[in-house]
């Protein structure tokens, strides 16, 4: 049967066909239909309607555990101030009005902490070697006689500093020195510098900073004594939960993770197989292109001989000419 023949055929389908074609037809449209309506419901719930209600869920509650934090940490931080005021002979608001102070010169509260204990250190000897000079007294002893008995540390170190602010730049050295050692930098450096006086007050009453930090001490109190209620409310019901089953159940977890990590082991054996099997493959191709270089780079000074060849007009060596024909008949 030709071709033209068979542009003659008329195709033809009886009414079974039809309906059976209809049935087909529609029932993969139902089919498609289906999963698309999954597919939406499943978008709706991962990144849609549903989604963006748990987002602004999130979204409310978050500043909250925020803000709980920020609580914590304040509270956190009161306590360490309290606590290293009372370690220094102080009350919480001098110190950290000192605290503050050390910032504005740029020296952190590690740098201050290691200041004071020096200045204290120093203090102790003082107090020893003026109660009895017959030994002899250090040069930290003749500068601090006037405030070896202070018990507040922190406020006689202030005193101190603006005391030796007020003396002439050599003296002043000589009394830092004497003091806190030769080796000076730095934070430390610029807060003997600093008009401690003025920047002083400009950070208000310490009056006023005591008194919020006597409040958020009750406010730390309150709240550790509410945590430790909840440590024990939570280590009693969660030992009321705790069950053989619940520690079988772990035990299986961790054999379930235990074999997916060594099937993971595993198949990084067989993806190294495959990467070297891969790599020296590739190094076969790359020899090989460079075998076909090598050829090419023989084949280029011939290639246009074998085009003559190819064309008809031969090959010419000497005054003959092979291969060819016409011409000057292979002569000159």
């Amino acid at each position: 049967m030709g071709f033209s023949e068979v542009l003659l055929i008329k195709p033809k389908l009886d009414t079974a066909d039809a309906k059976k074609m209809e049935d087909d037809l529609n029932g993969r449209f139902g089919r498609i239909a289906n999963k698309f309506g999954k597919g939406l419901l499943k978008s709706f719930i991962g990144g849609g309607i549903l989604g963006g209600a748990f987002a602004a869920i999130n979204r409310l509650l978050n500043p909250l555990e925020e803000v709980e934090a920020r609580i914590k940490a304040l509270l956190g931080q009161s306590t360490d101030i309290r606590d290293t005021a009372d370690h220094f002979g102080t009350t919480a608001g001098k110190f950290f009005k000192l605290q503050q102070l050390s910032h504005v010169a740029g020296l952190d509260d590690a740098g201050l902490k290691d200041l004071l204990e020096t200045f204290k250190t120093q203090q102790d000897l003082a107090k020893k070697e003026l109660a009895d000079p017959s030994q002899g007294v250090h040069r930290s002893t003749v500068a601090l006689k006037n405030f070896a008995n202070e018990k507040d540390v922190a406020d006689a170190f202030f005193r101190v500093i603006a005391k030796i602010q007020e003396q002439e730049p050599d003296v002043q050295k000589q009394t830092i020195e004497a003091i806190f050692g030769d080796k000076i930098t730095g934070g430390a450096k610029r807060l003997f510098n600093l008009d401690l006086l003025k920047e002083n007050d400009k950070l208000g009453s310490t009056d006023a900073l005591q008194k919020r930090l006597d409040k958020d001490e009750e406010i730390a109190k309150l709240n550790r004594g509410l945590e430790a209620r909840r440590n024990i409310q939570r280590f009693i019901k969660q030992s009321d939960a705790v069950s053989p089953e619940s520690v079988r159940t772990i035990d299986a977890i961790d054999k379930a993770k235990i074999q997916k990590e060594a099937q993971q082991i595993t198949d990084l054996e067989k993806l190294k197989n495959a990467a070297v099997t891969i790599e020296a493959i590739k190094t076969l191709a790359e020899q090989g292109l460079s075998q076909i270089e090598k050829l090419f780079g023989l084949l280029a000074p011939v290639v246009p001989i074998l085009n003559g060849i190819s064309q008809g007009r031969g090959l010419r060596l000497g005054g003959f000419s092979l291969f060819g024909g016409g011409g000057d008949g292979g002569k000159k």
